[in-house]
């Protein structure tokens, strides 16, 4: 570094902003976008040399301005960077979107303009891409050339193996023409969640430009290709899978009127998500680990220690899609087995209590969705004030200061549900 007391080295990640190897600042406390509107190439190493402005001590609050997107070689400080004051937020002063574009994955480029310089102007038209296809498709004098340019909307298209297939009226021609975008990543099952390929990429219409090219005899030819089409890899299709996951998790779909307890199979299969690529091999806290890195879930804290500390390993995790979507814990006790049921962002955690012995925990779990159902049947406030059943011993523990910045409820409620289970 040119000094250490005005510049730092910032390494840029889907995780977030890595100030050193340990150390990091979420994307949520910078000035950048949502994260969902951004997705940074995983095959690069991306190191920013940063110039630190100011530096707010009581807010944590770092000021600084990228000199140099491609630091890399520099990277060595990066290792052994330590702040003298805790960092909390990083504010960055106005980027080049051009130097940011070139190690994105996918973006949404509207989101950037709040922290972008606005762009340069220019009076150069943008090269036509489809003259790089080759001068032999287009050289032959006895032949005719016809190109095209049109926006297509995604949901009328057809996913195949391997490439995109739609039908487009070109003028020019007298009929339809079919329209073939290759992309090897492209498999069949993604036709079932295009609305979510439409929203990973900012829209859902698709530029489709190129030309047909048509021989002495009449044989037609195409040559095209589609930028958002070209924007589709693995990286986008792990955005995809994020996507299609939230709409799972945060509107659940009832697939069985008689059916409260779903194993992640059940789930995961239920909602298109193992479909969008490959045999999963993941284990449940695998899973949960991918439903908790979602965005919005005030319980996180609950949800891991339960899964974490609690949750008996020869159970397999199951959950709950209504009354909303949730996670039902098995905690062996000494004396009982406990269920252990957390909604998504509620304010209480349902606690139900049986003897060991005697009924399988098969049985238990059957007994446990009649409970259950009766809440989905009659709501909750019903069932809180109606006679329990004498097959559980029912305990609520509420989550107090959920709401609040400055208190920290966890603690409190761990203790009170470490004392239900006996």
């Amino acid at each position: 570094m040119e000094s250490e007391k005005r510049f730092i080295l910032l390494k840029a990640t889907n995780q977030g902003l890595f100030y050193n190897p340990s150390d990091f600042i979420e994307w949520r406390s910078t000035n950048f976008p949502d994260k969902a509107d951004f997705s940074f190439s995983r095959h690069v190493n991306i190191y920013w040399k940063a110039n630190m402005l100011s530096f707010n001590k009581k807010e944590g609050a770092l000021f600084v301005e990228v000199v140099d997107y491609r630091a890399e070689e520099e990277k060595d400080d990066f290792f052994s960077q330590q702040p003298k004051y805790p960092v909390k937020s990083i504010q960055f002063k106005k980027l080049k979107w051009k130097e940011l574009e070139q190690v994105m994955n996918y973006y949404r480029r509207e989101s950037f303009d709040a922290i972008c310089e606005a762009p340069e102007p220019t009076q150069s038209k943008k090269p036509d891409l489809f003259h790089d296809a080759g001068p032999e498709v287009f050289a032959d004098e006895l032949g005719e050339r016809i190109d095209f340019l049109f926006k297509y909307s995604l949901m009328k298209t057809r996913f195949k193996m391997g490439y995109v297939e739609l039908e487009k009226k070109v003028k020019g021609l007298k009929e339809p023409i079919k329209i073939i975008l290759e992309n090897s990543h492209i498999i069949p099952e993604f036709d079932h969640v295009k609305p979510f390929f439409a929203k990973a990429l900012g829209g859902r219409k698709i530029e489709v430009k190129g030309f047909v090219y048509i021989n002495e005899v009449g044989e037609k030819k195409v040559y095209c290709r589609s930028k958002e089409i070209d924007r589709i890899n693995e990286d986008l299709i792990t955005n995809v899978k994020r996507l299609k996951l939230e709409d799972a998790v945060f509107k659940p779909k009832i697939v069985a009127i008689d059916k409260s307890l779903f194993s992640p199979e059940e789930f995961y299969e239920n909602s298109d998500v193992e479909h969008l690529g490959g045999a999963d091999s993941r284990n449940n806290q695998d899973r949960l680990k991918e439903i908790l890195e979602l965005k919005g879930i005030r319980n996180r804290k609950q949800l891991l220690y339960l899964s974490g500390k609690l949750q008996s390993e020869k159970t397999g995790l199951r959950f709950t899609l209504s009354p909303q979507f949730g996670f039902l814990f098995h905690v062996e006790g000494e004396e009982m087995d406990h269920f252990i049921w957390e909604l998504l962002n509620t304010h209480a955690t349902y606690i139900w209590s049986i003897e060991k012995g005697g009924l399988a925990l098969e049985k238990k779990f059957k007994l446990l969705e009649r409970e259950i159902n009766f809440i989905k049947d009659h709501g909750r406030k019903t069932f809180l004030s109606s006679e329990k059943s004498s097959d559980f011993v029912f305990s609520k523990v509420h989550h107090e200061h959920s709401g609040s910045e400055l208190v920290d409820g966890f603690p409190k409620w761990k203790m009170k549900v470490n004392e239900k289970l006996i």
